[in-house]
């Protein structure tokens, strides 16, 4: 929110009523992931290719994300063999399925 009071003072051209729909939007496309281990690894690395709402939608068990780690490899993702282990941690544990 913040951010966006700034970028209006700077002249965005944003109505008054518009402002918790773009919040709204900008969170769920582009928010927060969670904090640990493989987070930092995952925004310099994942977004390259893809935006952090398809990294957060995506749910894959430990199995299901090794495999998809090594599709992104396969297809040229620059994932070092000692970040491997620490982004699939991170990812089995923040974005395993529901239920």
């Amino acid at each position: 929110m913040k951010v966006m009071a700034s970028e209006i003072e700077k002249g965005a051209k944003v109505e008054k009523d518009d402002v918790p729909v773009l919040v709204a939007y900008l969170v769920k496309n582009h928010g927060p992931l969670p904090d640990g281990p493989g987070k930092e690894i995952v925004l310099n690395i994942c977004t390259q290719c893809h935006d952090l709402q398809r990294v957060r939608r995506q749910r894959s068990s430990a199995e299901g994300w090794a495999e998809i780690l090594d599709t992104m490899l396969n297809e040229g993702a620059p994932l070092s063999a000692e970040d491997f282990p620490v982004v699939l941690r991170y990812l089995a544990r923040n974005f395993r399925p529901e239920g």
